[in-house]
């Protein structure tokens, strides 16, 4: 299954989730060399260096060859760079609350750029425009709460796994956005309440093996 998931990726050259699996297994290599278990704390670090970086500085053009040769995108990420721009001045316009969710998501205006154009294309920077820093406060506030939950629960390795979910949906929210993030919503809910299955379930059956 593995296998069939990533050469359909390579040919359809899904590029932003090759780099979500690539973060992934990155993130798996990285735990083996220097024995760190990465928490919630740490996927929420990544994702602020990452929209600095790349969002607001577009510190990613020093990558140039290799998006262009490489990816096969145009410096500007296929536009990305540009809705970005317009994006955070929108925002500024409203930025506490936001512009509220609209019947269509292309509620931008994109001086710079023609026809029509759905989200913002980063995930960070749709929650603002959609509700201001109040909104995306509201998303820190949970994966706090989620991060206190499962942080004595991190060497577990079914824990561990939703983790780096949550790493890879992260990384993938830098380029593009996700509707209303279902798929996050279900790691959270494993995450809070999948130890009593994961941790607390084993532990007892450990306990009747023991004792028998």
């Amino acid at each position: 299954d593995s296998i069939v998931f990533i050469v359909s990726m390579i040919l359809i050259w899904c590029v932003n989730s090759i780099v979500g699996v690539l973060a992934f297994c990155g993130a798996l290599f990285y735990q083996k060399i220097f024995k760190h278990k990465i928490t919630i704390s740490d996927c929420i670090k990544v994702l602020i260096v990452l929209f600095g970086v790349i969002v607001l500085f577009q510190g990613f053009t020093i990558f140039s060859e290799f998006i262009v040769k490489v990816l096969g995108k145009d410096i500007t990420l296929s536009g990305r760079t540009l809705i970005w721009e317009n994006g955070i001045k929108e925002w500024f316009k409203l930025p506490v609350l936001g512009h509220g969710y609209q019947i269509s998501e292309a509620f931008i205006t994109f001086d710079n750029i023609s026809g029509y154009v759905r989200g913002a294309h980063n995930q960070i920077l749709n929650i603002l425009l959609h509700g201001g820093i109040v909104y995306l406060i509201g998303y820190f506030i949970i994966f706090r709460i989620v991060h206190k939950t499962t942080k004595k629960y991190k060497d577990n390795c079914s824990i561990n796994i939703l983790i780096l979910g949550v790493l890879m949906n992260f990384v993938m929210w830098i380029a593009d956005t996700y509707g209303h993030l279902v798929g996050m919503y279900l790691l959270i809910a494993l995450l809070c309440y999948g130890n009593k299955y994961f941790v607390d379930g084993k532990e007892e059956v450990n306990e009747k093996e023991s004792r028998n």
